[in-house]
């Protein structure tokens, strides 16, 4: 196999880009099943809309922002697969409408956008920021499927809190672009205003050093330049599963946020089911489901490329905050590095993926 051969993902939802350090071109992600994040592209109409959106905020309009992007039809989301496309030109043309709106509107509970570890976490995770990178580590579970992680992460107060502040928006009237090409209904955090404040927090103190910690030969610095974070929400009505995918991302933490009662999750049905992680494992797609179940604030963490699907929620809510974290440009490792840096010192009980006791080559149909 060659050492370098540097390709990116080729695809309709991620510019093309060389990359160093990628070892193997892929299909498009429509064709992989990777729910890609919605284009972002810059038209001239775009252009003419943020002049128009200006002129209003300085007084010309008699309507305010609010008041026109109820006037808005947006795109239905319907597409199950490859629906980072679906109404590109509507949210294009209107991105400095709905920003406006969104300053308008205003935030129910301000403190979800930029909160302290101590407002979003639990205790013993708030405490282990504090200390040391080795005392988050001892926090970090072993799941019943190999290469996934589980963390207490988030207190019930913080998932109603933000659940409760997604609602604020959804009843205002604004329009929320679906979050990625598969799952119809979430939001995009980015698009809210949470980029420089709950999404770097969660990315720089608690993915980061966790996934160059356990996925050692996998995960470095370059992996984590880029962070895309989203809601999915799971109901009657709207979303009830989630097909066999694998992320657009280098690696990726799911924590679910409930819907709860009494501090506890309301809804049932939902498990996370993994299969084997593509490129890595023989017959990835073919190795038997192992599930996963959804706790009220419990983060899942896992390499991109493990192939997972979301089985059917059969009663209540269930919404779920998730962060992918990739390279430049948005490129994706798809093989280890070829060497290996020695070992940090972890728990015991934790199992760091190598390629002699996790990984074997791909098969010839695989390449």
């Amino acid at each position: 196999f060659p050492a370098s051969p540097l390709k990116t993902l080729s695809s309709i939802c991620r510019p093309s880009f060389v990359a160093p350090r990628i070892v193997l071109s892929v299909p498009p992600c429509s064709v992989l099943r990777m729910p890609a994040p919605p284009v972002q592209r810059l038209s001239v109409v775009s252009a003419l809309m943020m002049g128009i959106a200006a002129s209003h905020a300085a007084g010309g309009g008699a309507q305010s922002a609010l008041e026109r992007v109820r006037q808005l039809t947006p795109p239905s989301p319907e597409a199950l697969y490859g629906g980072e496309n679906e109404g590109v030109e509507f949210w294009e043309d209107n991105e400095a409408l709905l920003k406006e709106a969104l300053r308008e509107l205003g935030p129910l509970h301000p403190y979800v956008y930029n909160p302290t570890p101590q407002q979003a976490f639990t205790p013993s995770v708030a405490a282990a920021l504090s200390s040391s990178s080795s005392s988050l580590l001892s926090l970090l579970q072993t799941t019943s499927v190999p290469g996934v992680y589980s963390l207490d992460l988030l207190n019930p107060s913080f998932c109603q809190d933000l659940i409760e502040e997604l609602a604020h928006v959804r009843a205002s009237g604004i329009p929320l672009r679906r979050p990625n090409g598969m799952n119809r209904y979430g939001a995009i955090l980015g698009d809210l205003g949470f980029e420089s404040g709950l999404m770097k927090l969660l990315g720089d103190s608690v993915l980061a050093p966790i996934a160059k910690a356990v996925f050692q030969g996998w995960i470095r610095d370059p992996e984590l330049s880029e962070r895309y974070a989203f809601t999915v929400r799971y109901e009657h009505g709207g979303d009830l599963a989630l097909a066999e995918h694998a992320d657009a991302s280098c690696v990726t933490l799911n924590v679910c946020l409930g819907h709860q009662s009494g501090g506890a999750a309301t809804f049932e049905g939902g498990d996370l089911l993994f299969r084997g992680v593509r490129f890595q494992q023989d017959n990835a797609d073919k190795m038997p489901q192992q599930a996963v179940k959804h706790r009220l604030g419990l983060a899942l963490i896992h390499l991109g490329q493990h192939l997972h699907q979301a089985s059917e929620i059969t009663a209540g809510v269930r919404e779920n905050l998730i962060l992918w974290m990739m390279g430049d440009h948005g490129w994706v490792r798809i093989r280890p590095y070829d060497t290996y840096s020695e070992p940090l010192v972890l728990p015991s009980r934790l199992r760091v993926p190598s390629p002699a006791d996790t990984y074997s080559l791909p098969s010839a149909a695989e390449l």
